[in-house]
C-alpha cells in the first residue's frame, strides 16, 4: 500500500509543484568563461470569457543577465501533449524536446543546439523525431533523423517547421515513361505539389500542380500502404484542394516515397509508386 501511495505521490507531485498552466524551467549553461540562463515559460491570454489559455510556450535565451534569442512555440489548445516541452542541457550547450500532434500521429522533437566559437552562438546541429501512432499503439515507434539546412539555424529562428517543411522530389522511370512529383511542405497539414509525367520518346510533358490538404478526419483513422516486399508502413494522404483534380497524394511519413490516387479516371497516368532516388523498373 505505501508503494502504491509513493507512485501516486510521485506522478502527482509536478503538478502540485507547478499547477497547470504554471510552468518554468530553467538552466544554466556556462561555455567560453561564460554564463548562459535558458528558460522554458508558458505564456498566457484572456478568452472572452475571462479564463486564460496557454497561447504559447517561448523559450529564452539569456547571457549575462540579457536576453539574447528568443523562439516562441505556438499552442493549439487542442493537443494533450504539446505544453510538455521541456529543456536539458548537454556537452558546450542544450537540448529543447518538443511534444505536438500531427493528425492522429504524436511527435516528439529533440533538437540539439552546441555553442560554436566562430559565430558566438549555439547552433543546431542535429533535429529528430520520434512519432507515436496513437490510433494504433501496438505499432513499433517510428525515429526520423531530418537532414538541417545548409544556413546555420540559431535558436530565434528554429521551430520544428524549419527543419521538416522542405522541398523533396520523388521519381520513377521505366522503359517507356518518366515521372516526378515535387512536394513543398507549408505546414503540418498542407502541401504545395508539382507533379509531371513524360512518355521516353515524347518530348510532351504532362504536368499538374497546387496545393493539397489533410482532410479534416484524418484523425478518425490512419492510412497504410503496401511495401515491395508486403508489409504495411504508414502513410498520410493529401486531397488536391482543386475541385477539376479529384486526386490525392500518399506520402510515407519520411516523404521518401508516394503514390497517387484518382477519384476518377484521368489523362496521366501516374499509377507508380516514386521514391526519392531514380529507378528503372
Amino acid at each position: 500500500m505505501k508503494k502504491i501511495q509513493y507512485l501516486l505521490f510521485s506522478l502527482l507531485f509536478p503538478i502540485l509543484l507547478y499547477g497547470k498552466g504554471n510552468l518554468k524551467d530553467t538552466i544554466t549553461i556556462r561555455v567560453n568563461g561564460l554564463v548562459y540562463e535558458l528558460t522554458a515559460s508558458l505564456d498566457s491570454t484572456g478568452n472572452q470569457s475571462g479564463t486564460k489559455q496557454h497561447s504559447a510556450i517561448c523559450v529564452r535565451l539569456m547571457k549575462q543577465g540579457k536576453i539574447v534569442e528568443k523562439s516562441i512555440f505556438p499552442l493549439s489548445n487542442r493537443c494533450p501533449i504539446e505544453e510538455d516541452i521541456r529543456i536539458e542541457g548537454s556537452d558546450c550547450g542544450f537540448i529543447i524536446r518538443i511534444p505536438y500532434c500531427d493528425g492522429y500521429l504524436f511527435r516528439f522533437g529533440k533538437a540539439r543546439f552546441v555553442y560554436s566559437k566562430g559565430q558566438d552562438d549555439f547552433i543546431l546541429t542535429a533535429y529528430e523525431e520520434e512519432i507515436i501512432d496513437r490510433q494504433h499503439p501496438e505499432r513499433e515507434n517510428r525515429s526520423i533523423n531530418y537532414d538541417l539546412p545548409e544556413n546555420r539555424i540559431t535558436l530565434s529562428g528554429f521551430s520544428p517547421c524549419t527543419i521538416t517543411n522542405k522541398m523533396d522530389t520523388l521519381y520513377y522511370k521505366n522503359d517507356t515513361i518518366s515521372q516526378e512529383l515535387i512536394i513543398r511542405r507549408i505546414d503540418e497539414k498542407r502541401i504545395y505539389f508539382v507533379l509531371s509525367s513524360q512518355k521516353i520518346h515524347n518530348k510532351q510533358k504532362d504536368e499538374c500542380k497546387g496545393y493539397a490538404s489533410i482532410s479534416d478526419y484524418a484523425e478518425l483513422a490512419s492510412e497504410t500502404d503496401y511495401a515491395d516486399d508486403g508489409s504495411l508502413y504508414p502513410v498520410i494522404e493529401y486531397w488536391c484542394e482543386d475541385e477539376d483534380l479529384p486526386l490525392s497524394i500518399r506520402t510515407s511519413h519520411d516523404y521518401s516515397r508516394a503514390t497517387i490516387s484518382f477519384s476518377k479516371e484521368l489523362s496521366l497516368p501516374f499509377i507508380y509508386p516514386l521514391r526519392k532516388e531514380k529507378q528503372i523498373r
